[in-house]
C-alpha cells in the first residue's frame, strides 16, 4: 500500500450527464452525477471500484481468520449498470 507516493496514471473524475430516459426521480432534462476512478485508459465506475476492493479485504480477513464465513454478508449482484468506458 502506498502511503506517500502519487500515481499520476490514477485519476477520480466527477461527471455530469444528462438524463435520457426518466427512471424513479429524475427526468429528461435532469443531469446525474457519475463518478468514475481511471488508472491509465481504464476506466471504472467508482462503485464497482470499492465493491472490488471491499470483496479483496474480506478473502484477506477470511484466510487470516480475522472474521468467520459465518459473519459474511451475503452476496450483492448489480445488473444492468451502463459501463463507464
Amino acid at each position: 500500500m502506498r502511503k506517500n507516493k502519487v500515481d499520476p496514471e490514477v485519476t477520480a473524475l466527477a461527471e455530469w450527464l444528462p438524463v435520457i430516459q426518466a427512471a424513479g426521480h429524475v427526468k429528461p432534462g435532469d443531469f446525474i452525477l457519475r463518478l468514475t476512478i481511471a488508472d491509465g485508459d481504464h476506466r471504472e465506475d467508482a462503485c464497482r471500484w470499492f465493491i472490488k476492493a471491499f470483496g479483496y479485504w474480506e478473502e484477506l480477513f477470511m484466510t487470516e481468520k480475522l472474521v468467520s464465513i459465518a459473519s459474511r454478508l451475503p452476496d450483492k449482484h448489480i445488473a444492468g449498470a451502463a459501463s463507464a468506458g
